[in-house]
């Protein structure tokens, strides 16, 4: 009975130890899923600068699929002008274990595309120690658009209180050379 007894714990704890397996491969299959169909790019890196992990979005914002930028340097899409400082900033963020940013305050910087192209990104940068591993994790969003969309309507604006002020200066000097005899006579030479 004592072997019996034995042999149906250990089967017990059997099925549930592959219960909590299939349960962790279930969960990690979900933020797998979760990741990949994110609309915004994620990319995790150590404390190297290597990606550790580079979503569909990712691919499709650098321009660059995850099998080239795994394992590869962060630098690859930094801008040269600013190589010096992101690395002094990757060097400072590893040493944070929470997020630097209130969750609502997203910060715009600028990144390379493979092609060499460089583009505004919105990112959100959290640094976290993961079972002793220092990780930093980007969660971008390109808004070229919306910075072209924004640089054309200041140009307009511009272009619009250029123009007003030239009809204002024609006005104030048709004012100023006028000459009448009469404030009716000014009214008209005016008009006219």
């Amino acid at each position: 009975i004592a072997i019996a007894t034995i042999t149906m714990l250990m089967l017990s704890a059997v099925a549930d130890e592959r219960h909590g397996a299939r349960e962790l491969a279930d969960a990690r299959q979900r933020l797998s899923i979760i990741v990949d169909s994110a609309m915004d790019g994620i990319v995790t890196v150590d404390r190297q600068g290597r990606i550790l992990l580079f979503n569909p979005a990712a691919e499709r914002i650098f321009g660059c699929s995850a099998d080239e930028a795994i394992g590869a340097s962060i630098e690859r899409f930094v801008p040269e002008r600013f190589g010096a400082i992101h690395a002094a900033k990757m060097h400072d963020g590893a040493q944070i274990r929470v997020n630097a940013r209130k969750p609502d305050e997203l910060g715009t910087l600028t990144g390379v595309r493979a092609n060499g192209e460089q583009f505004p990104f919105e990112a959100s940068i959290s640094h976290v120690d993961a079972g002793g591993e220092q990780l930093s994790t980007v969660i971008l969003r390109d808004v070229s658009k919306r910075v072209a969309t924004e640089q054309a309507r200041d140009l307009l604006a511009r272009e619009v209180d250029h123009r007003a002020k030239n009809a204002l200066a024609v006005a104030q000097a048709i004012v100023a050379l006028t000459k009448a005899e009469t404030k009716q006579a000014y009214v008209e030479a005016v008009r006219g």
